[in-house]
């Protein structure tokens, strides 16, 4: 179901799919949570490790342990658009998406 190496996951917010992230094999999985099957794999070198979705749920950004990097990703072509670099061994990542009362 999941690449080697499986580290974390994240809910794809539509209530059915969730992201895997494989630092081993350089995947992230979309497992149908459901059927309990992998129905996509998106290629991300660099150890994909923690994950978080943007707020219009149209891109995943996640850190890439092995090389200091984070990866965004978009969804619907599960392709890398983006790659910023950042420190050492880059684990969590976290958006703050409520407005402030």
């Amino acid at each position: 179901m999941a690449g080697e190496g499986t580290h974390n996951f994240l809910p794809m917010g539509d209530k059915r799919h969730t992201f895997v992230s494989n630092r081993i094999s350089n995947t992230i999985n979309i497992i149908d949570q459901k059927t309990l099957t992998n129905v996509g794999t998106i290629n991300v070198p660099g150890g994909p490790d923690c994950m978080e979705l943007s707020d219009d749920g149209k891109t995943l950004w996640a850190t890439l342990r092995w090389i200091k990097k984070v990866a965004v990703i978009d969804i619907p072509s599960k392709k890398v658009i983006k790659m910023i670099r950042v420190g050492r061994s880059p684990h969590g990542i976290y958006f703050n998406n409520h407005a402030p009362h």
